[in-house]
């Protein structure tokens, strides 16, 4: 079966309607498709197979018919001619994927630039499916990537699925994380970062896969970013879910050999003098909250202006407390630091 592209001559588009019957018709045929993920899989074969040639390098006519295709399969609305012919121009210029774009327009998304017209969106079973497989890919790259960079499992397998279905959700302009951009006086919604809302996405800054999986960690690089894996989606369910945090954090910087570390002494082996060893913040830090031996604690610790040393326990009535012990003086400021426990003793300041 072949999908034709006869194109209305009043309105300068494929001919959705018969598309739309013929998509049907080829849904009846496959019998082995029961499940959506293997239907999903073979139509995308099917479309491939219009296009006769690679997705990302067809002929301007098979990319015609391939976004309509797409766009029926994943929505059961046709966008207006100058949409449609928008969405090829962006396909032509920034290598798009059509499927992506088809699934973006079918959950509200504008190629526009501007406003979509007003018209209730309401996402296909198909499109959410999409987008659901879409942020489970990217989930399961950022809790192998969080646990490689980090040492933290705080992803279970078995919890990509409903952290998928979750974030699929949210991209269609429903999420309810809670965070909201600087500056927010109150918009009433559960979320106004714009990240975690697809239908912001412009596809002449980054393709669809990047444009969410900087939504799900923060970042479209191959790399955890302790500030910017804050904004992610993950890391707002983990942090719900009291399995992750982003705190300043207090390390040692060694002054024998300069290097920084987590806990008491420098792990170089290298002889070691008093008072070698700076206590500094290091902000933006992805910790545990303690539990047994492990995670980390908040100290209120003093930190010298001066020197940027970090001493003493800020809670101190000693009036000698606030005076840095390595360089005598007095300008000093309280603040929060988290510190890693240490198994079966206290936490060292």
């Amino acid at each position: 079966m072949t999908m034709t592209l006869d194109r209305g001559a009043d309105r300068g588009l494929p001919d959705y309607r018969r598309l739309r019957t013929e998509a049907r018709a080829w849904r009846r045929t496959r019998r082995d498709a029961i499940e959506w993920q293997h239907q999903h899989e073979a139509y995308l074969r099917y479309l491939d197979a219009v296009a006769d040639d690679d997705v990302s390098d067809v002929a301007p006519p098979a990319r015609d018919a391939l976004l309509a295709s797409a766009v029926v399969y994943f929505s059961d609305l046709a966008p207006a001619p100058v949409e449609h012919e928008a969405m090829l121009r962006i396909s032509a210029s920034t290598g798009a994927n059509v499927y992506d774009l088809a699934l973006a327009w079918s959950i509200g998304w504008s190629p526009l630039r501007g406003p979509r017209p007003a018209v209730a969106v309401q996402p296909t079973e198909n499109a959410l499916y999409a987008l659901v497989e879409q942020a489970g890919a990217s989930i399961a790259v950022t809790s192998r990537m969080l646990t490689e960079t980090t040492g933290l499992a705080v992803v279970e397998r078995d919890d990509h699925g409903s952290l998928a279905a979750l974030f699929g959700l949210s991209l269609t302009g429903l999420c309810d994380c809670g965070h909201h951009v600087r500056g927010c006086t109150g918009c009433g919604r559960g979320c106004c970062f714009a990240d975690h809302d697809l239908r912001t996405w412009d596809p002449y800054r980054c393709h669809l896969r990047a444009f969410v999986d900087q939504a799900v960690r923060g970042t479209a690089q191959r790399r955890i970013m302790g500030g910017a894996f804050a904004g992610g989606m993950l890391f707002r369910a983990l942090e719900r879910e009291g399995r992750l945090l982003c705190r300043t954090v207090e390390w040692g910087r060694c002054d024998v050999c300069g290097r920084a570390f987590e806990g008491t002494s420098c792990p170089e082996p290298h002889p070691r003098r008093a008072g070698s060893v700076r206590r500094e913040p290091h902000k933006n830090q992805l910790i545990e909250p303690a539990a047994a031996d492990r995670g980390h604690v908040p100290l209120q610790r003093w930190l010298c202006t001066e020197c940027h040393h970090l001493f003493g326990a800020a809670g101190s009535h000693d009036p000698e407390a606030d005076r840095c012990p390595r360089c005598a003086r007095r300008s000093s400021r309280r603040m929060t630091v988290w510190a890693r426990v240490a198994p079966a003793r206290s936490v060292v300041g």
